[in-house]
Formats: C-alpha cells, structure tokens, sequence
C-alpha cells in the first residue's frame, strides 16, 4: 500500500464507485468519502473542480470526478478527472448504454486512469 487517501464526487456514478471502494476497503483507511451531487456544468473543466473539491473536502491525496451532460447531443460523453498536490489529469470518453451501463463504464473508466496515473508516477 502506497498510504494514498482518495475521495470521490459522484455526479454521474451516482454512489456507485462509493459502494465498489467500500467492497475493497471496508475501513475505509483509502477511501475516505464521497459526494454525490448534480453539477451545474460538465465539461473537463467542471470534473477537474469537482475532483478538487471533493480532495480539499475530504483532506485526501487524490480526488476522483466523473461527470455527464445528460442533455449533450453526444449522450455517451463523459469527463473524468483526478486531482493530486501537484497537478491534474483529465479525460474524456465516449461510452455505450443506457443509464446504468453508462455509470458503471465511467466507474471502470477512472479506475483505470487512475491506475494509469499511478503507474506514471511510479508510486
């Protein structure tokens, strides 16, 4: 274990990534909350400040933001983001399906770009 805390805002996911932390940290000792709240935009710049917020509100290394525009032309567009001390990483993705395959891709999704951040970073 690297001793990394993370924290999640949930606007798309919904309480799902919430419930997949807590399956694999029952403790809680890695993951440290999440926020479920509709954001007023969703675009990369609105997921990275959803990822900084939810990391200044829960006090943790790394905030984790997966956001959608349900009223886009493109309903599969979703913006990922992961704030660190030292910086941000943004991503957008297509998905396929509807609502609830939708969340769980995204869920999958950031997992999977914060297993790339990591893995970047060498921790």
């Amino acid at each position: 274990s690297s001793g990394l805390t993370l924290a999640v805002a949930e606007a798309l996911t919904g309480g799902v990534m919430a419930s997949r932390l807590t399956e694999r940290d029952p403790g809680m000792e890695v993951f440290r909350g999440a926020a479920v709240a509709r954001p007023l935009e969703a675009d990369e710049d609105a997921a990275a400040a959803a990822a900084r917020d939810v990391r200044r509100t829960y006090g943790t290394d790394i905030g984790l933001a997966a956001l959608h525009d349900d009223k886009a032309d493109q309903p599969g567009r979703v913006f990922l983001a992961i704030a660190e001390e030292n910086g941000e990483h943004r991503s957008e993705v297509a998905l396929p399906g509807d609502r609830r395959r939708l969340r769980n891709f995204a869920v999958i999704s950031l997992l999977n770009l914060l297993r790339l951040t990591l893995e970047r970073e060498d921790r």
